[in-house]
């Protein structure tokens, strides 16, 4: 089972803008999908996939109500994330993580060396 995270790394903020103080006008987000390989043996690692975007806002006129910085959670934030960008919906980014995940699970073309056993994902 893929387990999904989506992460802010920052908010960029304008210091005083229309009166109000650290007005958020960018969020610097990361989308994380990782399998375990193996369900018996934890020992085995994970497949990962990563996605990072940013994202521009203006929370002023966005939102429909200013919200103070020491105010705004990391449920507010996904919230204006999912409103502007296609995160967990049908071709959404979690979508393409799970592709990604599923390319490493079963490559579709992988390198073979002439003597030597295996081979290898490129």
């Amino acid at each position: 089972m893929i387990n999904y995270n989506l992460e802010f790394m920052a908010l960029d903020c304008a210091p005083l803008e229309s009166g109000f103080a650290d007005v958020i006008k960018t969020v610097h987000w990361r989308a994380i999908a990782s399998e375990p390989k193996s369900s018996e043996n934890p020992e085995a690692g994970f497949y990962t996939a990563v996605r990072y975007g940013s994202l521009s806002l203006d929370p002023i006129t966005d939102s429909g109500a200013f919200i103070a910085f020491d105010q705004v959670t990391t449920g507010i934030v996904s919230e204006w994330v999912n409103s502007k960008i296609n995160i967990s919906g049908e071709n959404g980014i979690y979508s393409s993580l799970a592709a990604d995940i599923e390319v490493q699970k079963n490559p579709p073309i992988v390198r073979r060396r002439i003597g030597v056993s295996g081979s290898f994902p490129i």
